[in-house]
């Protein structure tokens, strides 16, 4: 074929070609939209409200990353106990969680509104869940429970699976109650006694007198603001002024720890030597605690020598050993025979 028939073959097809081309324009470029407002370049979008069930927050400790200072008082209880059993079988009122999510602002007592704030503010600031989210979830199921209808009530019983697990066996026993001159016998598990309401409180009280002994055996520092405890630190390192105050700080933590030893007051885990080392009173606060007992005794001697007249007796110094000289102050009793107050 010559290179003319080329060229008008090529101008006839020309035009079929074209029409078979597409042109294919770029895909546009996609942008990360927020709900109301697009992400601008170097901002962070903002974390997203979590909904979840209440069912998964039953107790203080179930918020993860929540100090234990935070916790509610029956929560703080229950993980400072020697003896745990599951929490859900935990019954005294004073291991009680407060659940103070489940309460709106209104609601909760003056005296637990430090713990519901720090509860609500964890939920929002480190967990990214709404506070009233749990709330009104609680106050749906509510809700749903109490609409059911007395049908749905009455059907029948569900009968257990066969691949539930196979329950223990419950051993009974008879305990008798005398009460107002009656005698009352309840059958009870084994695991279970009933005792009166007295005996429960004592016991209870006790509890409490030692967990305050085990807490102050392992404070970080010794403190008190009993007078009657300054008085008697001071009395006890007068008695001995041979005995220096750096060497009665190590000396005293010795003294207690052999005196109840065999009592079994240190006798748990959390028990740790190098805190209990630090409970007590160093050699700078027992010199306080003298110079305290000081000014008070003065201030008594000066109150009571008040319209007196007194009169001052000394001994010469350096007498048996004792390089000061004894000073007396004495004054004449105006009530009844003339006596000689020293």
């Amino acid at each position: 074929m010559s290179n003319n028939g080329r060229i008008a073959a090529t101008k006839a097809n020309d035009g079929a070609l074209r029409r078979r081309t597409r042109t294919l324009s770029p895909l546009p470029r996609r942008r990360i939209l927020d709900n109301d407002r697009p992400l601008t370049s170097g901002a962070t979008p903002a974390p997203k409200r979590t909904r979840i069930s209440p069912r998964n927050y039953n107790y203080c400790t179930d918020f993860k990353g929540l100090s234990t200072h935070l916790c509610c008082d029956g929560c703080t209880r229950y993980e400072d106990s020697t003896k745990r059993k599951p929490r859900d079988l935990t019954l005294p009122r004073e291991m009680q969680c407060f659940k103070a999510w489940k309460l709106e602002e209104k609601n909760v007592p003056p005296a637990k509104m430090v713990h519901w704030n720090a509860i609500c503010s964890h939920m929002a600031s480190v967990l990214n869940i709404e506070p009233n989210s749990l709330q009104d979830e609680l106050v749906a199921e509510e809700t749903t429970i109490t609409t059911m209808t007395p049908a749905a009530t009455n059907d029948a019983a569900a009968t257990p699976s066969p691949d539930q697990a196979p329950t223990r066996a419950i051993n009974f026993w008879k305990q008798d109650i005398k009460c107002e001159g009656k005698t009352f016998t309840y059958n009870l598990p084994t695991t279970h006694k009933i005792l009166h309401a007295a005996n429960a409180k004592a016991l209870e009280n006790d509890r409490d007198t030692l967990k305050r002994i085990r807490k102050k055996c392992q404070a970080s520092s010794y403190s008190t603001n009993s007078v009657f405890s300054q008085v008697l630190w001071s009395v006890a390192m007068t008695a001995v002024p041979a005995m220096a105050l750096s060497v009665a700080a190590y000396f005293i933590p010795l003294v207690i720890r052999a005196f109840f030893h065999d009592t079994g007051l240190f006798v748990y885990k959390k028990f740790k030597d190098a805190k209990f080392a630090k409970a007590f009173p160093s050699d700078w606060l027992l010199r306080k605690y003298n110079l305290f007992q000081a000014t008070r005794d003065t201030m008594l001697l000066a109150h009571r020598l008040i319209d007196k007249r007194i009169c001052l007796s000394c001994d010469k110094g350096n007498k048996k050993g004792v390089g000061h000289m004894v000073k007396m102050l004495s004054s004449w009793s105006a009530d009844g025979p003339p006596i000689v107050e020293i």
